[in-house]
């Protein structure tokens, strides 16, 4: 870390300061066993072979492999390195992976208002910020972002839904989100709205207007936080510490945070 934080932004600091401010933020810095001169790269190939023959885990990708050098070697790697050395051990193997991950989904939205996209965002949770947005799927118009000091209360993620409803005057056919207790309210709302006041609807038909899926499969917002992660929270994110540095914010003062 020191030696990134020299080559890539010029700062020259001791491990102490290091430490101190991944104690104060509450991170860990990842283990590199081949950073620390642990173990070579020919020998961690050899282990990645040794598993994938001893161990029966030949069609194990990146992610399995590098847990099963954590679990049965004790090493820790890069993710990065596990997966170009698999490239070179089954580069047939990565081809097929690849192929059955890149496949698109086919999403179907028939105008604006159609379907509202909603989620929470937590990248800046650890700085007491948290996140709530909503956009028109079809569009892609960001509808209404909500920060505040939590996002997994449904009361709060209600009022939200409520006051994007009276101020564009109106409900979607469809609202996409993840299924956790902070949707819940919401998805209460939009059935009973939907029931009451459109004509000829039932309640079971109400109550499919409400869709829960993955987070990672949401994937109209979730290409707004990735927007969000690049353009707007690294300089959040340097403004908070600068303030820390300063004296200008603590971050253990429950009122402040």
């Amino acid at each position: 870390m020191r030696s990134q934080l020299r080559s890539e932004l010029g700062l020259v600091v001791c491990p102490r300061t290091v430490e101190r401010y991944l104690r104060r933020l509450k991170l860990k810095q990842r283990q590199n066993d081949l950073a620390d001169g642990k173990i070579t790269r020919e020998q961690v190939v050899e282990l990645i072979k040794h598993a994938r023959d001893a161990l029966l885990a030949n069609t194990a990708g990146y992610r399995r492999m590098r847990q099963i050098l954590v679990t049965n070697y004790g090493l820790h790697i890069p993710r990065q390195l596990v997966y170009d050395i698999l490239k070179e051990v089954d580069p047939e193997g990565i081809k097929m992976r690849l192929k059955k991950t890149c496949k698109r989904r086919v999403f179907r939205s028939t105008g604006p208002n159609h379907i509202w996209a909603a989620d929470g965002h937590d990248k800046l949770k650890p700085y007491g910020i948290t996140v709530y947005g909503f956009i028109d799927a079809w569009s892609r118009k960001i509808l209404g972002i909500f920060v505040h000091v939590t996002n997994n209360d449904p009361r709060h993620v209600g009022a939200y839904f409520l006051h994007l409803v009276r101020s564009l005057g109106g409900i979607p056919e469809k609202v996409t989100v993840d299924k956790g207790t902070e949707t819940g309210n919401m998805g209460d709302l939009l059935i009973q709205l939907s029931h009451e006041f459109i004509e000829g609807i039932t309640i079971e038909q109400a109550q499919k207007r409400i869709h829960y899926t993955k987070s990672v499969h949401n994937q109209k917002i979730e290409s707004l936080w990735s927007r969000m992660m690049a353009e707007h929270n690294r300089p959040i994110i340097d403004f908070i510490l600068t303030k820390m540095e300063t004296g200008g914010y603590d971050d253990s003062d429950p009122l402040q945070k």
